[in-house]
């Protein structure tokens, strides 16, 4: 019995080295773009809402095209990290900010933050601000589909300087059961901003040929 049991210890030390000398298995590949530009979701309140920007970053993926997510609190390190990749030349254009509820809010100073390095915001979208701020002139094209409030305060207004495109849209008018918990979730708006994404996207990509890159 005594030697069964040894040979039983010596049986379970061979197989825990076996086990710690295999292969640690490889970490997930990091998702590789293929196409240009630097499209960035801001979600709202504490990561729980907004999920719906994560399925348009998702469908924006399969198709090659570089998306994340951020919640609105990360837009600063989000804009360091843009910066840091326009400095080492590594950025790609076009640059898309799209932002729901508190996400929305913090849209404008991602934005802001960026044209003051130089980095120019083609499309920027803003879904429902709870308090939007005043559009500078380092983005081309805003928009802002909105729920209506007293007073207008989720309207988005130019700065002074401001030399590109803006439109409030009420969407309260054009679509039925939309609140501003599922209104990122909406069909129908998710399908024109992926659209204008699509139309940036392919321009930017028969510019580089143009230019045999």
């Amino acid at each position: 019995m005594k030697s069964i049991r040894i040979i039983c210890c010596l049986t379970a030390a061979a197989v825990s080295v076996m086990l710690l000398s295999l292969p640690v298995a490889e970490a997930k590949q990091r998702y590789i773009a293929k196409r240009p530009g630097e499209v960035i979701f801001l979600r709202g309140l504490a990561n729980i809402f907004s999920l719906g920007l994560d399925t348009l970053s998702d469908e924006l993926k399969k198709y090659g095209v570089y998306s994340y997510v951020h919640n609105h609190k990360a837009w600063e390190k989000v804009g360091q990290q843009l910066i840091a990749k326009s400095r080492k030349g590594q950025l790609s254009y076009p640059v898309i900010i799209i932002g729901h509820s508190l996400g929305a809010g913090a849209s404008p100073k991602l934005a802001t933050m960026l044209g003051r390095e130089g980095i120019a915001v083609q499309y920027m979208v803003m879904l429902d601000a709870v308090e939007p701020l005043p559009v500078t002139n380092y983005v081309q094209d805003a928009v802002n589909f909105y729920l209506p409030k007293r007073r207008g305060q989720n309207l988005i207004t130019p700065s002074g300087n401001f030399g590109g495109k803006f439109a409030n849209i009420n969407v309260k008018e054009r679509l039925q059961g939309i609140d501003h918990f599922n209104i990122d979730e909406n069909e129908i708006l998710r399908g024109q901003m992926t659209k204008h994404i699509f139309e940036l996207i392919e321009a930017e990509e028969a510019e580089l040929k143009s230019e045999g890159r």
